[in-house]
């Protein structure tokens, strides 16, 4: 019996929306003209957030579908493209630089004590940096007995402003042959380096 009665009801709804569908899409289009004419677009309903995106990632984890440190991955990733490359750089005053000027003997030094594969040099002025030298170049060259000249060694090496933000870095250092970005501010100052 409680079936025989929605039937009537459905049928009754349907035919309801039927008539009402003219007047419903006639106030749709006529709101949508009077936003337009007071400036407002529409916006697409195709567009996904941020965080509808980590709620789906989120759903996927704990379905067993993604493992956890994908999750972290992905996360990572979409954090990536919202943080300034000034968040992510080793700052100048942490950065071992190599000084051009500098004799043989001190520039032995400075590649022995540092840490680091590729080092930024400069020709007396920190704010100069002249480009940047691979320690295994020069290393290899004084292993072979000689005397290099630092200079015969320097890789052009790309400037970016401190405001671009880290996932458009990702391409510049991919395409640089010193695999290494020079952080520089608004008016020229060196402030570090991101590899």
């Amino acid at each position: 019996g409680r079936v025989r009665l929605l039937v009537p009801r459905l049928a009754a709804m349907t035919v309801l929306a039927r008539i009402g569908a003219p007047l419903v899409w006639l106030l749709d289009v006529s709101g949508d003209a009077i936003l337009y004419m007071l400036g407002y677009k529409a916006e697409s309903e195709k567009k996904v957030t941020d965080e509808e995106i980590r709620t789906l990632i989120a759903e996927a984890e704990s379905a067993g579908v993604i493992e956890p440190g994908e999750r972290a991955m992905i996360s990572g990733v979409m954090r990536l493209g919202d943080r300034p490359v000034r968040a992510m750089m080793t700052t100048r005053t942490d950065v071992d630089m190599i000084d051009l000027t500098a004799s043989p003997a001190e520039i032995r030094a400075a590649i022995r004590n540092s840490r680091h594969s590729r080092l930024p040099a400069h020709e007396g002025d920190a704010d100069a940096i002249a480009g940047v030298v691979q320690a295994k170049d020069l290393l290899n060259a004084y292993l072979s007995g000689r005397e290099p000249d630092a200079r015969d060694f320097l890789i052009e090496a790309p400037v970016v402003p401190d405001t671009v933000d880290a996932l458009s870095l990702v391409d510049v250092i991919k395409s640089s042959p010193a695999h290494m970005a020079l952080v520089h501010d608004e008016y020229g100052q060196f402030e570090g380096v991101v590899t």
